[in-house]
């Protein structure tokens, strides 16, 4: 089975695990087995889901199912986009919304599939405490700069490096695109747009009323908040994952993300990186690594939470070249590999 992290998505493969789905996964890998083979996009290789994609993508001629998800999700893209700019202040109502509906179903089916420890990952922590930012009475004066500073750094920087993409077919591939872009546009909104009637904390001590009360925030907010944060979640991560439940997710053959990274992908330029110092040190490279990522990703916010037009162009960017791995998908990947595979099928 091949194996997709859920908050970073990359697209390496792994072995085959022993679950209820393989049956299910046999007929559509029979008919596109040789895909696998035949694909070299850019040095990454299909996802299970990929499959199921194409499967679902050929036979949409005469699928109202698949009509009607390509509609939906299309559908929502340009809602968010207009809702984004129409009313920022009020985005979040959106974005909760959508937060708790696709984390869900992503939770379930992940759970089916023995894939939900992916859903402690940063991503997942970070979306968790901006939903009870919003909606607990729970609003410390750090927690806004901190959670934007997290949303803008390490989230919207996980969408090049994750190739994560718009594939409107895809339910999976859309919801890790909600992860990663809704958050800076929630947070964004929020930022510049708020009302004071709207009783949002900001930040410790605002000047003013408003969000240019907070105009002033410094590095111990901006930078030492986030940070903390950062290393609250890997402590947590290496006490749930890696110590309280190391035997369970051993004996059912669960899958995390520091496990994938570490121990079942033995190839790809991330794995070169984490092994440099030997297979003994490689979950201590792999933190090492996401640390340095997260910080970089915090400096960049810093920008982003003084200069609006900075943050602005930065997720602009993101969703360009998220629409581009989107449209690399359907082309390269739909239309071109696979007509190739037809053709070499029928000169045999």
């Amino acid at each position: 089975m091949i194996i997709v992290v859920a908050c970073g998505h990359g697209s390496l493969t792994t072995n085959n695990m022993a679950t209820g789905e393989d049956k299910q996964e046999k007929s559509s890998k029979d008919e596109f087995g040789a895909l696998d083979d035949l694909l070299d996009f850019e040095s990454i290789e299909l996802l299970d889901e990929d499959f199921n994609d194409i499967v679902s993508i050929r036979k949409l001629s005469d699928s109202t199912a698949d009509k009607l998800t390509f509609t939906v999700f299309l559908s929502n893209v340009m809602l968010t986009a207009f809702l984004a700019g129409y009313v920022p202040q009020y985005f979040y109502y959106w974005h909760s919304v959508k937060s708790v509906a696709l984390i869900l179903i992503r939770w379930l089916i992940y759970k089916r599939k023995r894939w939900h420890y992916f859903l402690f990952d940063f991503c997942y922590f970070v979306n968790l405490l901006l939903f009870v930012y919003f909606w607990s009475p729970w609003k410390p004066n750090w927690l806004f700069p901190a959670i934007f500073v997290l949303s803008h750094g390490p989230l919207l920087f996980a969408i090049p490096l994750w190739r994560n993409s718009v594939v409107p077919h895809s339910l999976d591939k859309m919801t890790s695109l909600f992860i990663h872009i809704s958050p800076p546009l929630a947070t964004w909104g929020v930022r510049w747009f708020s009302t004071p009637e709207q009783g949002l904390v900001l930040c410790s001590k605002p000047s003013a009323p408003g969000p240019r009360g907070c105009d002033d925030v410094g590095w111990v907010e901006l930078i030492v908040c986030p940070l903390g944060v950062y290393l609250v979640w890997m402590l947590l991560y290496v006490f749930v994952v890696l110590v309280w439940k190391k035997k369970r997710v051993r004996e059912r053959s669960y899958v995390t993300s520091v496990g994938w990274m570490t121990e079942r992908v033995k190839k790809g330029f991330l794995y070169k990186l984490f092994s440099i110092c030997g297979e003994k040190y490689l979950k201590y490279i792999y933190f090492s690594w996401q640390t340095v990522y997260t910080c970089l990703g915090i400096s960049s916010a810093f920008v982003s939470y003084h200069w609006m037009e900075y943050g602005v162009i930065l997720m602009s960017v993101t969703m360009v070249i998220a629409c581009y791995n989107g449209a690399s998908f359907y082309i390269d990947v739909i239309g071109h590999k696979y007509y190739e595979l037809k053709m070499n099928k029928n000169n045999d």
